[in-house]
């Protein structure tokens, strides 16, 4: 493609799309290990001009992965964190994963990368269970509260993560059904 955009005397990104992105967004990366490492390793980054930080986790317990990531929330509060955790998790587990981080980073539940990963959890279920509308997603929700099993298998992560993922499943429903914004977490969910 650089030879083409040469040989047309255009930037490659124009040989890609008549709207080319003047900047892209990149992160830093930061490797595993403990969580005041991770955070001094984090701390170096910001200073460098870093905003997104990519984390990588699932190298040991989640519960560690848990710990780091709210170490570094905790000492970049502005930061974006992003999760990398190379194929180890299950679907399942990547967007319990990505649930927490949404939560440490004080996403609102309706905010839109918080209902697309509801959405996401949606798909899921529809796709490897049985057929489950917005309607029936947040109904199913209520027991991630309502039942102990349910609450412990969430909460054993952070407290209170069953009651974020909880009210972020309503209010992608709530959405879909007023038709808010519905196609865009779809769309969202699907590119995951």
């Amino acid at each position: 493609l650089d030879l083409e955009g040469q040989r047309r005397g255009v930037p490659v990104a124009r040989l890609l799309s008549d709207q080319p992105l003047r900047a892209v967004t990149v992160n830093a990366v930061v490797g595993s290990g403990g969580a005041a490492a991770t955070v001094a390793f984090a701390g170096e980054a910001v200073a460098a001009g870093y905003g997104v930080l990519k984390l990588k986790v699932a190298a040991g317990a989640l519960e560690a992965d848990v710990e780091r990531v709210a170490a570094v929330r905790r000492a970049h509060p502005d930061a974006r964190i992003r999760l990398d955790a190379n194929g180890a998790w299950n679907e399942a587990e990547a967007t319990t994963a990505e649930f927490l981080a949404a939560m440490q980073q004080n996403l609102p539940v309706d905010h839109d990368a918080v209902r697309a990963l509801a959405e996401r959890h949606r798909l899921h279920i529809d796709r490897w269970f049985y057929p489950c509308s917005p309607a029936l997603h947040a109904q199913v929700a209520s027991l991630y509260t309502a039942d102990p099993r349910f609450q412990a298998h969430y909460d054993r992560h952070a407290e209170g993560l069953a009651a974020y993922i909880e009210s972020a499943i309503r209010a992608n429903a709530q959405a879909a059904e007023s038709g808010t914004d519905a196609d865009a977490a779809t769309d969202a969910a699907a590119r995951g």
